[in-house]
């Protein structure tokens, strides 16, 4: 794969496709970071070409996009701490290049060698920084296979013109990324007016339904007190309509909430470990119940009875929606970039299923008090779970298709300490 003889107007047939590259849409930055290393590898006669960012406040590094003729090696790392490359970083970043001919000799590249060089065979490296305002915010990285390589001038010349087109693509991105992340922002903002909207209005009935449930709850106590057997026996049905009414209202009145709760703290692992025999319960045979806690400290900002509230009725949605033999898992984590969340600030709780799932316009009314497609259903518990996720300073995601199961992710606020 010697590169020296490849002519000059190769390289500049390569600009050329290089330069027709499109950037749209929030996939953008993968798109492009794909075609790049198709053409960089085209061109150099390499076997792989691999396009990184740098991600987190610079925590991560982080593949975008690789191009290789034939099946890489499985398992090879597709992300580093940064901390864990300390001098390739540091050498990276005062260099225009960093040619490293022969990979098995260079001490330079030793802490991604084993895990990542050797099980694909590279022996040299041509790694080129990409740089915005003379900071290195990622890097293109040139994997050749076979004898040793020798890059020349007119190869390191073409490298670069790759990175600083990737540049320019990553800029391009993140406007587009961006501009969705408001857009998506926006109709989030939406969503949560028309629901409060919903909720003062839920509020507002559920006041005066109780207000009659207390006439009701009257009327039941003289009757059951009136010495009539059919009487008392009537005021014993009506009592059980009237407790059941209460409950219903309740959950509209946490539903209409829109002040946040007061400081309280809960640890959710220890909530998930007591709940556990109860959620197997509510399963039955329906399917198996998973859990996947990654993380060591659990403490939310909420009450343990709330957080006893919005995982019976995620649950019990999932297992709703399952064809057993089915599974259900739940799991607390850190929020990721693509959660919509802010790291740091909330720990998230995910119910997930492997059910029917749900078309966007079942989605788009989920939360809605009194909206269900179950026959026996009464449309209260995900109207509850946004309640009581919004009094305590979070908020609820869906991600659903038909056929392919639901993910609800619960953010809920952290405790600090």
């Amino acid at each position: 794969m010697a590169g020296a003889d490849y002519r000059g107007p190769a390289y500049e047939t390569a600009r050329l496709h290089l330069a027709r590259i499109r950037v749209e849409g929030t996939e953008s930055r993968g798109r492009a970071a794909r075609h790049a290393a198709q053409v960089g590898a085209d061109a150099l006669r390499v076997e792989r070409v691999s396009v990184w960012s740098f991600r987190d406040d610079e925590q991560r590094l982080v593949c975008d996009g690789v191009h290789s003729p034939t099946p890489s090696a499985a398992h090879i790392p597709t992300e580093f701490a940064v901390s864990s490359l300390p001098a390739y970083l540091e050498v990276l970043r005062s260099r225009r290049v960093l040619v490293v001919e022969d990979t098995r000799q260079d001490a330079l590249v030793a802490p991604f060698w084993q895990s990542y060089l050797e099980p694909l065979g590279v022996t040299s490296l041509l790694d080129v920084p990409i740089l915005r305002q003379g900071r290195v915010i990622g890097l293109v990285r040139h994997e050749h296979v076979g004898p040793p390589r020798h890059f020349e001038p007119r190869d390191l010349d073409f490298a670069c013109s790759v990175a600083d087109l990737m540049a320019l693509v990553f800029e391009q991105a993140e406007r587009l990324e961006l501009a969705a992340a408001l857009q998506t922002q926006a109709l989030q903002r939406q969503e949560n007016h028309k629901m409060l909207a919903l909720g003062r209005l839920a509020r507002g009935v559920a006041h005066d339904i109780n207000g009659l449930l207390t006439i009701a709850s009257g009327l039941s106590y003289e009757l059951g007190h009136s010495g009539h057997p059919e009487f008392v026996e009537r005021a014993r049905e009506l009592e059980r309509v009237v407790d059941l009414g209460q409950k219903l209202t309740s959950q509209l009145l946490t539903f209409g909430t829109e002040e946040r709760g007061e400081f309280q703290s809960a640890n959710l692992g220890r909530v998930l470990h007591d709940l556990r025999p109860l959620l197997e319960s509510v399963l039955k045979e329906r399917g198996q119940l998973d859990f996947d806690i990654e993380l060591n400290r659990t403490d939310v900002g909420a009450d343990e009875i709330s957080l006893q509230q919005i995982v019976l009725n995620l649950v019990q949605n999932a297992s709703d929606a399952l064809r057993p033999p089915g599974r259900v898992v739940v799991r607390v984590r850190e929020p990721r970039e693509e959660d919509g969340f802010r790291a740091g600030r909330v720990t998230l709780l995910e119910v997930e299923d492997d059910g029917r799932g749900m078309d966007e316009s079942t989605q788009a009314r989920a939360f809605e008090p009194y909206f269900t497609t179950k026959k026996a259903g009464h449309g209260i518990g995900l109207a509850t779970v946004f309640g009581l996720a919004q009094r305590f300073g979070g908020g609820v995601r869906i991600h659903s298709a038909p056929g392919r199961g639901t993910r609800i992710v619960v953010a809920l606020s952290r405790t600090l300490g």
